[in-house]
């Protein structure tokens, strides 16, 4: 390319103003279309839908979106490939071949002296980084983002999006050692999704395990995405480059994978507030997974709605962290790991509270920007003040009505002296002034003791 960082520009490029935003996306079929003759369309669509990352393009697979872009999508100037590729890189990617569709693609990954190490764990010693990156550029390895680290938030032309964080220092790093013949291997973690369409084959005798990916059948990245686009950046530099890796493959949930991410984030440190959210082991952590992951955003209006950590709260305008929803459940219900039945309950009554909740303030939860500006209904903090409230009308009769009645006395406006002093606006708020917000909340809900029928 014309300069060493050529590549990561023309990435940066593509993912700020292309591939993340609605006009493009809703071009995608067509973008697919008018590549077929050089780059399958599956790898077209796994940009657009955020489960292939640009880095993991090759070179002509990337020259030839930024030319179609340019070119059949008044794409402009920004990516013009003549101010990424030399001509004789440009001249070369003219001159292939086009796709040959007579010859079908294989939609397996196939693993030799694979050893059994569970029932549900495998750990191959040797793999040529060549086939890993095959494996990539077949679109049979996924990005998951559930299942991965921090995301990078990045300001594009549509607003705050995710994408695979990358350090590229450690890249460039990995990627020399590697060329130099000097890097020292560890464990590539893959994960087969374990979700009922599954399809992988282990042979005892021939120590091969085989695994067959579809639209249903999801083969991701557990660990190791860095190690992968050094690989692969290091194959762009010396294609006949000697470089093996370990891998190791896990048959996995959704839960339990997180878990494993959990686990190896003893090594690694990862922020406490994605920690929660992995730390499935606890009550409150699997709760609220399940609340997330149930039913649609018709029908579970918080679904989608929690951020990870805090930047995904103020950038993305998420409504609540992860973190703030696991500690004030776990503050106000006090649930026993054991008790399943209760456990399953409250998550059901949960649902339907920020149903209510979020439809009261239909109009502040629907623009929850501007809502932010004059107001805390919106905020973050208050959702520990909204969970107390939700255990203390827990169990209690027309629920609903009292919530309304109750939030309707609440001054939420930011001028309000009732905030003074608790830190709403804050991202760190200290236990004391969370204690403080439990008592306010719950202190605007007045339940009238039944009377018996003899006046006792």
């Amino acid at each position: 390319m014309l300069e060493a960082t050529s590549r990561e520009t023309l990435n940066n490029t593509l993912f700020d103003f292309y591939t993340t935003d609605d006009k493009f996306i809703k071009d995608a079929e067509s973008i697919a279309f008018k590549l077929k003759d050089k780059v399958y369309p599956d790898r077209v669509s796994g940009v657009f839908n955020g489960q292939i990352d640009l880095d993991l393009l090759q070179d002509y697979e990337i020259y030839y979106l930024a030319k179609v872009l340019f070119i059949n999508f008044q794409g402009g100037k920004p990516i013009d490939p003549a101010r990424f590729f030399t001509p004789i890189e440009i001249e070369k990617y003219e001159g292939m071949s086009d796709i040959d569709y007579t010859r079908e693609k294989s939609n397996k990954l196939i693993f030799d002296n694979c050893i059994q190490v569970t029932n549900n764990m495998w750990t191959c010693g040797k793999v040529s980084i060549q086939q890993i990156a095959k494996f990539h550029n077949d679109s049979l390895i996924v990005y998951d983002k559930q299942i991965q680290r921090e995301t990078e938030k990045r300001q594009t032309r549509s607003g705050i999006k995710e994408r695979i964080k990358i350090y590229r220092n450690s890249v460039r790093q990995i990627r020399d050692l590697m060329l130099k013949g000097d890097y020292f291997p560890t464990a590539i973690t893959y994960n087969i999704l374990a979700n009922g369409f599954e399809k992988y084959d282990y042979n005892v005798e021939k120590k091969q395990l085989i695994i067959e990916v579809d639209e249903n059948n999801e083969f991701a990245i557990l660990d190791g995405m860095h190690r992968s686009i050094s690989g692969i950046e290091a194959l762009r530099i010396n294609e006949k480059l000697e470089q093996y890796m370990q891998v190791n493959i896990f048959h996995l949930d959704i839960q339990s994978a997180q878990r494993y991410i959990l686990q190896e984030s003893k090594k690694n440190e990862i922020s406490k507030d994605l920690l929660s959210y992995f730390d499935t082991d606890k009550v409150a952590s699997k709760l609220i997974n399940d609340i997330d992951n149930e039913g649609s955003r018709e029908t579970n209006f918080i679904k989608g709605n929690m951020g990870q950590d805090q930047e995904a709260v103020r950038l993305q305008n998420k409504f609540v962290a992860y973190s703030t929803l696991i500690k004030a459940i776990e503050d106000n219900f006090k649930l026993d790991k054991k008790d399943i039945r209760k456990t399953r309950q409250v998550k059901e009554y949960l649902k339907s509270f920020f149903n209510e909740l979020i439809s009261i303030y239909k109009n502040e939860f629907e623009d929850v920007k501007n809502s932010r500006k004059n107001s805390f209904i919106t905020y973050n903090n208050s959702f520990y003040g909204y969970v107390a409230m939700a255990a203390k009308l827990y169990e209690v009769p027309k629920w609903q009505d009292l919530l309304f009645e109750s939030v309707a006395k609440i001054d939420f406006s930011r001028k309000s002296k009732t905030w003074k002093t608790l830190g709403m606006a804050s991202i760190n708020i200290t236990n004391k002034q969370i204690n403080s917000v439990y008592k306010i909340f719950k202190d605007f809900i007045k339940i009238e003791e039944e009377v018996a029928v003899d006046g006792k």
